[in-house]
């Protein structure tokens, strides 16, 4: 007989997740950034991984509500929760259910999906709403994406900041950056691009202190270090986790969101949610990241009307709105023969998603091959993944022609 299939519950997040490839992105003026709508999949850790069922679920709820209210009110606040966050003793199955917890509290987590259908997602931080949760939609759908986390968390990770200690450029490689749940895509694809060709400046912007701490100093930023704590179990199931080379790439992650918090705006709106730094940067700038990785000057090309060949506008920002032509194409081989960042984001448009490309999403510009239509540039998508869910490098690149991204394309940023 042959059994129905029945779709699991799922969470569904405000921010520019890595939970799945349905991202739809939703402007959000009042914080002056992007957000965007993800509905995450049945959760696939079981099939491969260990998970937890419901009263595992709720049993280490009710232990972390115990551990961390400090009023003893028998609920934690959000604050209580980030202050959780930064507690590295809590590990493994703990750390993932706290995960969870704290996209609740923290709104990341706004609703429950059941075959397509929205509700409202439950509060979870207190023992009263943890003992109502039953094997329905929204205490399955909470075990889920705490499987989910950890999932990622047990990915196979060096605990040391480079697993090749005598020469850490040999750690830094592209593959160690897989964005995690939030909505640095600008960020991560920056990273990986420096990985593939500057590693000293990652190499050399890290200092590992005695007591498990990194100070961090930016090149295009040296009067502002940023010192991070350690990462903890949660954030390394949420966030960037690692790699087999090490944990500088959340490293990374975690003190460029320090330094923004700390020394730009990211953070500072009365009417945010406190969140941990990580997903206080959800969407943003690739050309600031450039200048901060690198210390040097970036510019913003914009892919519009390429059908005027030869001319080019200049907007007050400094942004540069440039058309189709073969300057254009040597602008990229100029930024590639000087080993610079270079990032690319795509249209929203149904043309650019059946070429298999997110849109409002960056990617690093790899290499440029010059040839026919424009010549050739290599792409790499910060997920690290595909959209067929394989965990292949290989498929995390792709080619394109530039003349068919100057048709799908909305932006290149290059370093010079």
């Amino acid at each position: 007989m042959e059994m129905q299939r029945i779709e699991q519950p799922t969470v569904q997040t405000n921010d520019r997740s890595r939970i799945s490839a349905q991202d739809v992105l939703t402007g959000n003026e009042s914080l002056g950034i992007l957000r965007s709508q993800v509905e995450s999949q049945p959760n696939t850790a079981a099939a491969h991984l260990p998970g937890l069922d419901l009263i595992d679920f709720k049993d280490r709820a009710n232990h972390l509500i115990d551990r961390g209210d400090g009023d003893h009110d028998g609920a934690l606040s959000n604050k209580e929760v980030l202050k959780m966050m930064q507690d590295t003793d809590i590990k493994g199955p703990d750390a993932d259910v706290l995960a969870t917890m704290y996209r609740v509290s923290s709104k990341r987590i706004e609703h429950i999906v059941v075959n397509g259908e929205k509700f409202d997602a439950p509060d979870i931080t207190s023992h009263d709403n943890i003992n109502k949760l039953t094997n329905d939609r929204s205490g399955q759908a909470y075990v889920n994406f705490a499987n989910e986390v950890g999932d990622r968390r047990q990915q196979p990770t060096s605990r040391e900041l480079y697993s090749d200690h005598d020469n850490p450029l040999n750690s830094i490689r592209k593959e160690a950056i897989h964005q995690g749940m939030s909505g640095d895509c600008y960020l991560e694809s920056n990273l990986a691009d420096a990985a593939d060709k500057k590693p000293e400046l990652i190499r050399d912007a890290i200092k590992e202190n005695k007591d498990g701490s990194y100070t961090v100093t930016f090149k295009g930023d040296v009067e502002h270090p940023v010192t991070i704590t350690a990462l903890t179990d949660a954030e390394l199931g949420l966030f960037n986790g690692g790699s087999p080379t090490g944990l500088w790439a959340p490293v990374m992650e975690k003190a460029y969101a320090q330094h923004e918090v700390q020394f730009g705006d990211r953070g500072k709106n009365p009417d945010d949610v406190i969140a941990v730094p990580q997903d206080a940067v959800a969407a943003g700038d690739p050309e600031g990241v450039s200048i901060l990785l690198s210390g040097k000057g970036a510019a913003t090309w914009r892919m519009e009307e390429f059908n005027k060949p030869g001319q080019t506008t200049y907007a007050e920002d400094h942004v540069h709105r440039i058309t189709y032509d073969q300057a254009f194409a040597k602008k990229i081989q100029d930024a590639m023969e000087l080993d610079g960042l270079v990032t690319a984001g795509f249209q929203d448009t149904d043309e650019a998603r059946a070429a298999g490309f997110t849109d409002m999403h960056s990617y690093s510009v790899l290499g440029y091959e010059p040839g026919p239509d424009g010549g050739t540039i290599t792409l790499r998508n910060p997920w690290g993944i595909r959209e067929d869910g394989s965990q292949s490098e290989e498929k995390a690149e792709q080619k394109i022609s530039m003349q068919q991204f100057m048709k799908i394309g909305e932006s290149l940023v290059a370093e010079y």
